[in-house]
């Protein structure tokens, strides 16, 4: 079968996730067409339509966005840590770094997993340690566009509820995605080629938004939080996973 065909078939259902979880698209797309097509290849070629997946999910709930929330409290740090990232690059340990993070925030997750069982509602996160995580966010993400799972974290912690994540987190992927299409522009990854591909793509973004919505109405509140941290649990497993196999 045509990779293009599997990869326009994953990405549906990944756009599906992310549409009913707020987050998602990017990694499960990476971790199942990994298999078959090299990830600098599909990174091009989807990360300009999960940008317009994220662009129409915020628009599409704008009433629903922590805009001021995002915009004041949680976007600056992300975006201070991006250019980090991106100048200390050639300077750090890939390899180690992107394993650590990973197995960080698999952590993270299974305990925020544990304390719900256990009945526990966790409060959002004291100033240093939420302002650190943004940050490292932004670090990960310039470095190795990996820092979406710990902006998960701390935005799940400061709002829990299911419709107002999905739409905050939205306004957060529109601004990190397009930085990313910019640089990819820039560096001459996106190119006919890609975009021609992405093309096709924009079928899977219309399936996976409307498949996505009808998910997200039927997920349960009291149990959408523990979705979203099984999820980061995996997301966080294929970050590190990843980098054991380069």
């Amino acid at each position: 079968m045509d990779p293009l065909y599997l990869l326009v078939a994953i990405a549906t259902f990944a756009f599906a996730v992310e549409t009913a979880l707020g987050f998602g698209a990017v990694v499960i797309t990476l971790s199942l067409g990994a298999a078959f097509m090299p990830i600098d290849q599909i990174l091009p070629r989807l990360v300009p339509v999960n940008c317009g997946l994220a662009i129409a999910i915020f628009f599409k709930h704008f009433r629903h966005a922590a805009v001021g929330h995002m915009v004041k409290r949680v976007l600056p740090f992300v975006l201070l840590g991006m250019p980090v990232g991106l100048l200390a690059l050639e300077h750090l340990n890939r390899q180690l770094l992107t394993f650590v993070f990973g197995a960080f925030v698999v952590g993270l997750a299974a305990k925020e997993l544990r304390d719900k069982r256990n009945g526990g509602d966790r409060p959002a996160l004291p100033t240093g340690k939420r302002v650190l995580g943004l940050f490292a966010s932004g670090v990960m993400q310039g470095a190795f566009a990996s820092g979406g799972p710990m902006l998960v974290y701390v935005v799940s912690r400061e709002l829990p509820e299911k419709a107002r994540f999905r739409a905050s987190l939205a306004l957060g992927w529109v601004v990190l995605t397009a930085a990313l299409v910019v640089s990819y522009v820039v560096t001459g990854r996106i190119t006919p080629k890609t975009i021609d591909h992405s093309v096709w793509l924009l079928g899977a973004l219309v399936v996976g938004l409307f498949a996505g919505e009808y998910l997200h109405a039927r997920i349960p509140e009291e149990k959408f939080r523990k979705v979203v941290y099984a999820m980061l649990v995996g997301s966080g497993a294929f970050i590190a996973i990843r980098s054991l196999f380069g």
